[in-house]
């Protein structure tokens, strides 16, 4: 679980290149509530393609969805495309 301490490296990271965006402290607490069940290690995979893909700053849904993205791909890589159903069963 994503720590609020790795959520904000990650919403500084995005934050570099969107320096208009402006995160109130209402707003980092609403991403925390949401990016709290990231695994650490997917949820920086997700930013990283986040920061090739988005014009955008992210809303919380879209990071997670990164985050998601990211789990499903090593899992393919892990066990071959298409059987990653099969790992998490």
């Amino acid at each position: 679980m994503a720590t609020k301490q790795i959520v904000m490296q990650q919403l500084q990271r995005l934050s570099r290149h969107h320096p208009q965006y402006k995160l109130t402290a209402e707003m980092l607490d609403d991403y925390f509530s949401v990016l709290d069940i990231c695994l650490p290690e997917y949820l920086e995979m997700g930013v990283q393609n986040l920061l090739a893909t988005s014009k955008y700053f992210p809303k919380p849904a879209e990071i997670l969805q990164a985050h998601e993205t990211a789990m499903l791909q090593a899992l393919e890589m892990r066990a071959g495309i298409g059987n990653a159903n099969r790992v998490m069963a």
